[in-house]
This record gives C-alpha cells, structure tokens and sequence, in this order.
C-alpha cells in the first residue's frame, strides 16, 4: 500500500489526562511513525503509515480514548511522506494558548485506590498519590501549557523511581504532572492552633481529635474543609457556633453508596452523580429517621447534601477510622462513620487555602490542622447540585467541572464578564465556548472581592483570552461593576452593563 503522512490537530480536553502516551501505544501498535506533542491548540499528531494503518489509528482514537480525555474537534490535513520515517516519539510541548484546555480536578481513580492501600507498595497510604486518570489539575496550576514547571509541584523534584515512570510511556504516569511519592513529595502535617507538630502519626491523630468530638481543618484540593462526626450533637453543635452557622445545612461524606442510604433515599441516577469522576455533593431526599442519624445536619429541610471521598487523604481517614483494615472489601462495605465536610471559612467569607491563613482565621473553629505544604493555587469550593427529571440542577459550578467550558449557539468575540453582587462567579467567552470560574461569592467581604479579581485574572490567563469588551452588572456601585470599569479604562475596550433580574419578596 502507498505511504501516507497525516497531521491531526485535536481540541478539546487532550492535556493532562494521559492523551499522548495513549497516542504513543496505539501508533506503535499500528506500526505508524510521527510525533505527538502538546500545543497552543491542543494536541498536534503527525502520522506515517499505510492507508489501512491510519484508519486503525482513527478508530481508537474516537473509540478507546483514555477515562478523563475528550475531543471537541479533530482537523486534518495531507502532508507529503517522508523518505526516512523514524520511530513515533512525544515530543515536548510548545506554542503559546490559543484553544488548550486545562482539564478539572479529579477522584482518585481505582487503580490508585488499589495501590493506597496495598501493604508494602511504595506509596500506601501516601496521601497524594495520583496519575493521568486522575487527581489535581485546575488547582494547582498555575498557566499552561500543562506542565510540572507551571503547577505547585514544581518545588518537588522527582526521586529516581517516579522519574522513571513519569518518563515511561508505559507507564500511567507518564507525565502525570503532580506525581510524587514519599521520598519525593508533598507531606502531611498535624499542628495545633498556634502552629506546633503534633508528634505521631497525622492521619491517626487527626481521628483522635475526631473521636473526641472535636473539629479538625483540612487542607484539600481547592481549600479547607470543617470537619467533625455528623452523628454527633455535641461535635454538630459546637462547630456551628464557632463557625457563626447556625442554621445553614452542612454537607457530609459518606464511605460508599451503601453507607449514604443509611440516611438518604438514593436513586440509581443520584448514584451515578454521587459516583462520578467530579465528586459533587449531591442533594438527596432525608429517609425517617434521618434527622436522628445526623443531628442538626439540615434542619428544617428535607434533604441532605452528601458526597463521597474524592481525594486520597479522605480516603485515609475512613480507612484510619475503621482500624486500617486488610485487603480492599472494606472501601464497598457499609460504614457507620459519617463527616460534616464543609467550607473551612467564616461566615461570608471565601474558603480558605494557605496554610498561614488557615491559623490565622480559622484558629477559633478546628482545634487542630491536617495540613501539607502542596500550595493551593485556585480556591475552589466543591459543587453542589440535584437531580430534577434525572437532570442536573447546578446550585454551585465549582471543583471537579470548572473549567470546562459551556458550548455556545453560535461564535463571538471574546469578552470578560465580572458577574454581580450575590453568588458571583466569573465568565469569559472564548469563540463559540464560555468557560465559567468556580463560585466566588457575596462582594460583601473583602476578601471576596480580592478573590473575584484573582479568579478573573487566573481565568484569562488559562484561556488566552486578550478580551474585547467587559460585561458587568448594571449597578455601578458593586465591587464587579467598579472591577469592570477599571479594567475596561486600563485595556482601551468597551464596558457592557447587563441588568439582572432582582427577586424582592412582598
């Protein structure tokens, strides 16, 4: 057969979820030679081969892509063969942002789960073990292209063995860029309210306090979590009153499935959100007896917000809590342990994320930090949703889908759009996409307003955009709206003032 050379230009959710080597293995199946390599654009292939060989290559690459990859569009063009073809490489990544995208945070996938908590492997029980299928990504980057050197695990430098696998095309950790061990990254913390190590064991202490009827602060991927047993009145009421909640519902982590309908009625659809690679908090109907379970977890209404364990350090603390057990049957067995898991923050303040913030405001709420020196790079809460005819009702947008974009009906110019007052969030349209920031917040609080102009600004930067217009709300007096005219002055473009629809009981 005649030798064809083709250039394949992918978009779409191809950077930091393990395209390439998945590229790489399936064109050295097929025989091909070329290069893959990460671009501006996205992901750019070149392929050499007979007509038979690259049409095997198009169907796995449509078929059998990798768990977290998906593919908006795929260009292609003909390229005249080379004489001499080598064998096919990945090749390092370059351009600037043009259509890349940066795929959202991620559940601890099964086969890290697995290792977790395999006695003797290297990283059991390492509380940041991940790979391309799986663990942060938004969070803790700081541009693109996605690579180590633009994340927070820059400071981290890889022991021999990790190296070996994040160079590995074989490997599922071929440049899963957070990736780290024991010997060579991030480590766990448990300090006291004024910032001394607790001696031990940090996960192990951390349910002491726990059993105690005390509250811990967490650090997880997009900030703090309040933590303290949900089946507690004493541990439920003491944490609202420091934390000024008095009344407001409070989300919960359950083990499994099987443990949430302990409480909750949970469709096969709820269960299926509940279960999916985002890890909402998922609104579910109370069950008789619910109330009782989980004292003054939603009072006065008739649902309860829970979610599952989604990183490897909450997985941790229900394997510590039920002694550690052997073997993996224990993560699918029902579990009586049950924690409030909510937003480590204030009353009307954004969530919290450096570990010197977290002593600083939240030293009157936990009365002791899990903490690790991974730095946060972009607040973000978890997101909240419920099921309406078996659809998803969003009431918070937030970790584990921000921030892949929204299609649009049609292409336009690219604008910045600073959101209101309440629940504000950000937005910036890039062609026929709108990639919406994670919930920022009420513009009632300082800090809220600093966070909503770090949010804009790490949102332009993701996405390339140099925007041509601003849209704001049509109050001029809101902290957004006086955003908009300053950046709108300072870039020469128009402003857009867009009137809401206010809602004022009678």
């Amino acid at each position: 057969m005649p030798t064809q050379r083709l250039r394949l230009t992918v978009r779409g959710r191809v950077q930091g979820v393990g395209f390439r080597p998945f590229v790489w293995r399936t064109a050295q199946a097929q025989g091909l030679s070329g290069f893959v390599h990460n671009t501006g654009e996205g992901v750019t292939i070149e392929l050499q081969g007979s007509s038979s060989q690259l049409a095997a290559f198009r169907h796995q690459l449509q078929h059998d892509l990798p768990p977290l990859a998906q593919i908006d569009s795929l260009q292609q063009s003909l390229l005249d063969p080379l004489p001499e073809a080598g064998p096919f490489e990945i090749r390092d990544s370059s351009g600037g942002i043009t259509h890349a995208r940066l795929p959202a945070d991620s559940a601890t996938c099964p086969a890290c789960l697995n290792e977790l908590f395999t006695r003797g492997d290297r990283r059991y029980r390492y509380p940041f073990i991940n790979c391309t299928d799986c663990g942060p990504r938004y969070t803790v980057t700081h541009r693109l292209p996605y690579d180590r050197a633009n994340t927070s695990m820059l400071p981290f430098l890889l022991c021999p063995e990790c190296r070996s696998e994040y160079q590995s095309p074989h490997s599922r950790r071929f440049h899963a860029e957070p990736t780290a061990c024991p010997n060579c990254g991030p480590q766990l913390q448990l300090t006291d309210r004024f910032g001394e190590p607790l001696k031990g064991d940090p996960v192990h202490g951390a349910w002491q306090i726990l059993q105690m009827g005390r509250s811990i602060a967490m650090k997880g991927l997009g900030g703090f979590h309040l933590v303290c047993d949900a089946t507690s009145a004493e541990a439920v009421a003491r944490l609202r009153q420091l934390k000024h909640r008095p009344g407001k519902p409070l989300a919960v982590m359950a083990l499994n499935i099987d443990s949430v309908r302990a409480f909750c009625e949970v469709s096969p659809a709820e269960a299926a959100w509940l279960l999916r690679p985002e890890r909402p908090i998922v609104l579910l109907q109370k069950k008789a007896g619910a109330d009782q379970l989980l004292p003054d977890i939603a009072p006065g209404i008739g649902c309860i917000g829970v979610m599952l364990p989604y990183t490897p350090l909450q997985w941790l603390l229900f394997y510590q809590a039920l002694g550690r057990p052997e073997g993996h049957d224990w993560r699918r067995q029902p579990c009586e342990r049950i924690w409030v898991m909510t937003s480590a923050n204030l009353s009307g303040e954004p969530i919290v994320t450096s570990n010197q913030e977290a002593r600083e405001r939240l030293n009157q709420v936990a009365d002791v930090f899990l903490l690790h020196n991974r730095s946060i790079v972009t607040r973000c809460d978890d997101s909240v949703l419920a099921l309406q005819a078996g659809q998803p009702l969003f009431y918070r947008r937030a970790r584990g889908f921000v921030p892949d974009p929204l299609p649009l009906a049609a292409d336009g110019p690219d604008v910045l759009a600073l959101g209101a007052y309440l629940k504000n969030t950000v937005s910036v349209l890039r062609g026929t996409q709108a990639f919406v920031s994670q919930h920022v917040g009420d513009l009632d609080h300082p800090l809220s307003c600093e966070a909503l102009e770090q949010t804009a600004q790490h949102l332009l930067d993701l996405t390339g955009v140099v925007p041509q217009a601003i849209a704001c709300d049509l109050q001029p007096d809101s902290f957004s709206s006086q955003l908009a005219q300053q950046w709108s002055q300072r870039l020469g473009i128009p402003l857009l003032p867009v009137q809401h629809y206010r809602y004022r009981s009678p």
